[in-house]
Order: C-alpha cells, then structure tokens, then sequence
C-alpha cells in the first residue's frame, strides 16, 4: 500500500504543479497521513489516507492548498431520530440508484448480532466485504464508493449487496453503477 501511495502522490504532484508564468520561483510541499476524519457515532471500515498538498504560486497571489482523501474506506453511521431498534432484520434497498460516486445502505438489526454486508459481481464473485463483525442493535447507513477490495473502481454494471447474520438473517438486493 505505501508504494501505491507514493506513486499517486508523485502523480499527482506531476498534475498539480502548475507552469510559473514569471520568473519567480514557486514551492510545493505534500504530506500523507493516516485519516480517522469521522463524525462522532461513524466507525470507518479499511484504511483511509489523507493527501495534503500547498503550492507556493507567487504569480497567482500566493499559497493554494487542498486535501485528497486516499484509500477505500466504508463509513457506517447510526440513524439519528428514533432509537428504538427494528423488530426485524432489514436491508433497504440503496439509494441512489444507479449510482456512479457513492451510494447509501439503510439496514436494521433488532438485537446485538454478528453480521456480514458483502459485494457480489454478477457471476457470484465476492468483490468486497463492507462489514464483518457484531453490531449492537439498531438502525445503520452504509455508505459506500463504488471500489473493490483492492480498491480500484467497479466499471459500470449490475452488482449485489448480500446481508447475512448468524442469526438466520439473509438477504440480497441489486443495484447498479454507472460511470
């Protein structure tokens, strides 16, 4: 993962510079750092990067700057409102959908239980698991980026989100991507 990080960071960095249109010189400086950026009551599943970049650009009135965020990461957030927890399993379907950036699971557990949300390809390929583990009960958003486990972008097509616990809880919903 860190030569990849050093890769898109030197990419970038080729992209980002802009020409100087003077003779003044200008500066750039990046760092990489590990990001937990979440709200109170997020859990971020995988490993998340934070790019920061400035550029001195004298011939443009001074510093620029930014941040890139690196790497897949799931958020899971509990729904605010009522916080009473389901009487039954669910899974909603996502919205929106299709979707091309990013998309939101709604699901429900009713009491403290083990479960796993996965990605299937239409030809029944586990792509990614967005969650596996206990969760106390309640109600849950998901959101996801549209990535595999390797954390490069699905093309556009029909996929599966499979929610399984073992509590006997199993089901499937479809939805699409479009870039």
């Amino acid at each position: 993962m860190k030569w990849t990080l050093k890769t898109f960071a030197f990419i970038l960095m080729l992209m980002i510079r802009l020409p100087s249109q003077t003779s003044e010189m200008s500066s750039t400086s990046y760092s990489i750092k590990r990001s937990s950026v979440l709200s109170a009551g997020e859990t971020a599943i995988g490993q998340s990067y934070v790019l920061d970049y400035q550029l001195g650009l004298p011939h443009l009135g001074g510093m620029e700057g930014g941040q890139f965020i690196i790497g897949a990461s799931v958020v899971i957030k509990a729904v605010e409102g009522d916080n009473t927890p389901p009487s039954t399993y669910s899974l909603s379907q996502n919205y929106p959908n299709p979707f091309n950036q990013r998309t939101k699971f709604l699901y429900g557990l009713p009491a403290k239980s083990d479960i796993e949300i996965s990605v299937y390809s239409v030809l029944g390929q586990r792509l990614l698991i967005l969650f596996s583990g206990e969760q106390n009960a309640g109600r849950f958003t998901l959101d996801y980026n549209g990535v595999d486990a390797f954390n490069r972008p699905l093309p556009s097509g029909l996929y599966f989100c499979h929610m399984t616990s073992t509590k006997g809880f199993d089901k499937t919903i479809k939805f699409a991507i479009l870039r």
